[in-house]
């Protein structure tokens, strides 16, 4: 159990504390109803973490299995893609990305950096 009083499960490493503490607290401040979390460095799990609630009602605790709809994530998926293709050389930090104009909102701009991209701050 966290300081804030949500309960979460799972595994931390000691120097990945503070993401504990920071879902603990997303979960108690309701801003969170339920959440699991996991990451990886060098290939080990330093984080596999959940809790709170699988369910609007509240009434089914999250299970480290729990099953859910995920939304909105391709973007962030391709960014870290083109980003990690970036790191390692194969793509140029500075190339840039282009939308048809035929898709293109009046005044969006039709080509940015990939950095610019994958930071989603491009208008289009």
């Amino acid at each position: 159990m966290a300081e804030s009083g949500a309960i979460v499960d799972g595994h931390c490493d000691r120097a990945f504390e503070p993401v504990r503490h920071a879902l603990a607290d997303a979960l108690a401040s309701g801003l969170e109803v339920g959440a699991a979390l996991a990451v990886y460095v060098d290939g080990e799990a330093v984080v596999d973490l959940w809790g709170g609630y699988a369910d609007a009602a509240r009434t089914r605790p999250w299970q480290r299995d729990t099953i859910v709809n995920l939304y909105s994530v391709g973007k962030a998926i391709s960014a870290i893609c083109a980003l990690r293709l970036v790191d390692a050389g194969v793509l140029a930090g500075s190339a840039r990305t282009r939308v048809p104009s035929d898709t293109s909102a009046p005044g969006a701009r039709s080509d940015s950096p990939i950095p610019t991209r994958a930071s989603r701050s491009a208008t289009r």
